[in-house]
This record gives C-alpha cells, sequence and structure tokens, in this order.
C-alpha cells in the first residue's frame, strides 16, 4: 500500500483473526482517555473514522491525502493535531499528495530500539522519569519515543520542578504531565486504583 501511518496501539485492542472485519472494538474508556477528550471534535469524529478504516489494512492508513479524501468523503482532512497527540504515528517518507496530511518534521518514525535522552541527567530525575514510564505501562497505555519526546519536551526547565510535576501526575493516575495546580476538567482525572486505558 505505498507509504503509511499506522494507528498507534492498534494490535493491542483489535484482536481479529480476519482480515477486513466489519466493526472495530471501540473501549467505553475511551471517555477517560484525557488525550482524546483533549481533541477538538472534528479530530475525534474524524479518528474514528480512521480506526474503521484502519480495519482493513491491520491499523495502517495510506499517507495519501487523495485516497484519504475519498475514501472518507471528505473535503477536507488535518492529521496534524492526531500525529501531535500521538493516536497517529506517520511513515518516515510521505508520499506526494500527501504533504498537507504533516509537515516534514513530523515525518519520523520511531522504532522499538530508539530511546530518548532525558534533558536532566540526575539519578533523581532519572528515576522518577523511569517510575513514569513504568506508571504508563501500568495503566496500559506505553508511550512511544514520539511520545516521550513530546512529553519531555514539555516538561519545565527547572529539575526539581519537572520531577515534582512527573510524581504529581504519577499520583493522581494521569496519563499525561501537567502543573500540580492545574484545573483539570472531571474527564481527564484519573484514580491509581482505577488506571486509564487507551481504546484503540
Amino acid at each position: 500500500m505505498g507509504e503509511y501511518i499506522t494507528i498507534k496501539n492498534w494490535r493491542a485492542f483489535q484482536h481479529y483473526t480476519d482480515r477486513n472485519p466489519p466493526w472495530i472494538k471501540l473501549h467505553r474508556d475511551v471517555l477517560n482517555d484525557m488525550n482524546f477528550m483533549a481533541l477538538d471534535l472534528a479530530s475525534r469524529g474524524l479518528l474514528m473514522l480512521l480506526w474503521v478504516l484502519a480495519s482493513e489494512t491491520e491499523g495502517k492508513i495510506p499517507a495519501d491525502e487523495s485516497v484519504l479524501l475519498f475514501r472518507l468523503r471528505l473535503r477536507k482532512i488535518h492529521l496534524k493535531p492526531l500525529i501531535d497527540s500521538g493516536f497517529l504515528i506517520p511513515a518516515s517518507i510521505p508520499l506526494a499528495g500527501a504533504s498537507n496530511c504533516y509537515s516534514e518534521t513530523e515525518t519520523e518514525t520511531e522504532t522499538e530500539t530508539e530511546t530518548e535522552t532525558p534533558p536532566f541527567q540526575s539519578a533523581e530525575f532519572r528515576d522518577a522519569w523511569k517510575a513514569w514510564k513504568d506508571h504508563r505501562k501500568k495503566i496500559r497505555a506505553p508511550m512511544t519515543d514520539r511520545a516521550q519526546h513530546l512529553i519531555l519536551a514539555k516538561l519545565p526547565k527547572d529539575e526539581a520542578t519537572a520531577i515534582a510535576w512527573i510524581n504529581n501526575a504519577i499520583e493522581k493516575g494521569w496519563r499525561g504531565i501537567y502543573p500540580p495546580n492545574q484545573k483539570l476538567p472531571n474527564h481527564f482525572q484519573g484514580k491509581p486504583e482505577n488506571p486509564m486505558r487507551r481504546a484503540f
């Protein structure tokens, strides 16, 4: 199918043995997914359509804007918010005609062997970051290298503050890292004993 875009965590939640199934699995816990609920309504609807489309090719969609527009019967499509939030993982090189789907800087695809270098090298920060990655795995939302890169880039430049943010997010069972005093909508709240899971 040429270059493609991969749906995040597809294999973890879609266990069909037959290719091109008539439906997809959509867990109700998507309502508790902070990243999903942070998307605007148009992006949420688009992502659901892409989930259905991806069921035809085992969790992948073509990286060709003209194909996507035709298959989804749309006049325009904006994949950048879905790529930025980690729901879509673009291939390394976009096809001709896919330039509007994502920018050149967003076409880097992580592999399982790649690792993200933390901005701080102290043992305390490395322990905190390892605890955060373990937390994400525990709530069934392991991070790709791209997700780690995006989260690390948003951490405070002060090491002590960054560690405090990480510890607070783990304590509250969040899937994202935010300032401890930031007021989040109720549907963004999570409890460690009832972790939020990705629904795709």
